[in-house]
């Protein structure tokens, strides 16, 4: 009961004609169009989703990570020692590009991405025993001398990925303090580069491994058989999609958004949220729901009488990106109210998208979530 109360609340807020829906769909009242449909319905799109997902969705994704992560790798090497202002501006701009461009496509956490340690090496997050603090200072120590003991890409994640680049950049004495001299820069700078080579690496494999033709995941995901080791099945394949659409949302809700608000009623422990340095907390999160949003839209998911469950998941995940791009931070040793409720109303608007996720579009498609790499953390 008070979790429907919640969603009542939810759509009061937000004055939503879906939001009554999404009630009726909790309380198990499905809308006139569903009524009479206990069995799930196969995807209109068919044995074309796995195509369409890769094509439409998945493929432009990491396209767009890899170009991104190659921009921002040739900028750093040019001119990082002299650093004039133009300089600084385009490093924020192109790093921040990266950023969206990641979040935009890490939900897809399957395949690839979790193949050879991908996900932790592009971003090893959250980290709340501060291991990357740590282990960056070390690799900087080794950065005045020569080269490192050992080449970056072979090193701890926690040294390889964006918060660690995030750090180099933005912390007090970071690349993108202007007042550095040459040389307290040239060790920041070497090992920036470093970075941006390493995280432009992983980019073009994920890149590389999802572009049709030839992509060997590609070729699996979208031609499931008896022959193929990973999928044997286009329910298979629509399992995979639902549930990274799940886990993406939950990660957002519980990862993301909920630890700030944890030990006060007034506060927004805003240094617990991804990006804080970099400011970039709430395009992030707005990234990651736009590229979920363009996720579910990829293919022809459900027939006519149940395109609603689908519109609503959109709707709902277009409103949180606009609330995410519009999140404001504030110092989290002052207290803000409102600042806390705007956190907790996206907080919400994500909630509902997860549960039509997880309670009317996997029921329609047959599918069953289960659990994901997210269960037990």
């Amino acid at each position: 009961m008070k979790r429907l109360e919640t969603k009542a609340h939810a759509c009061a807020v937000r004055m939503t004609a879906f939001c009554m829906v999404a009630i009726l769909s909790y309380m198990g009242v499905k809308p006139a169009l569903a009524q009479g449909s206990e069995k799930h319905s196969a995807s209109v799109a068919g044995s074309e989703v796995g195509r369409l997902w890769v094509e439409r969705a998945i493929a432009p994704g990491f396209q767009h990570l890899a170009q991104q992560s190659r921009n921002l790798q040739q900028h750093v090497e040019q001119g990082c020692i002299e650093a004039d202002p133009a300089w600084l501006h385009k490093t924020a701009s192109d790093f921040e590009s990266v950023v969206k461009a990641w979040s935009g496509a890490a939900f897809l956490r399957f395949g690839p991405l979790v193949e050879d340690n991908r996900y932790e090496r592009l971003s090893f997050w959250p980290d709340p025993r501060g291991v990357m603090l740590r282990q960056v200072s070390g690799m900087l120590q080794q950065y005045q001398g020569e080269e490192p003991a050992v080449p970056i890409g072979q090193s701890s994640v926690a040294v390889q990925g964006l918060p660690a680049l995030e750090y180099v950049l933005y912390r007090d004495k970071g690349v993108l303090n202007h007042f550095l001299s040459a040389d307290e820069r040239r060790p920041l700078c070497r090992y920036a580069a470093d970075l941006t080579k390493n995280i432009a690496s992983v980019a073009g494999e994920l890149s590389e491994a999802w572009l049709l033709p030839n992509g060997e995941y590609a070729q699996r995901f979208v031609k499931p058989g008896a022959n193929n080791p990973v999928y044997r099945s286009n329910q298979e394949i629509l399992s995979e999609g639902v549930k990274a659409l799940s886990t993406g949302l939950q990660f957002v809700r519980d990862i993301q958004l909920a630890p700030p608000l944890m030990g006060s009623e007034t506060k927004v422990a805003v240094k617990k949220a991804p990006y804080w340095r970099s400011g970039l907390t709430g395009p992030a999160i707005a990234a990651s729901l736009t590229g979920m949003r363009a996720f579910v839209l990829a293919p022809d998911l459900l027939p006519a009488d149940q395109e609603w469950i689908v519109e609503q998941i959109e709707a709902e995940l277009g409103r949180a990106a606009q609330q995410a791009n519009a999140l404001p931070l504030a110092d989290e040793a002052v207290p803000s109210p409102s600042l806390r409720q705007e956190w907790m109303l996206l907080g919400r608007i994500v909630d509902n998208a997860k549960d039509l996720t997880d309670a009317d579009l996997a029921l329609a498609l047959g599918v069953n979530v289960g659990f994901n790499a997210l269960d037990g953390d």
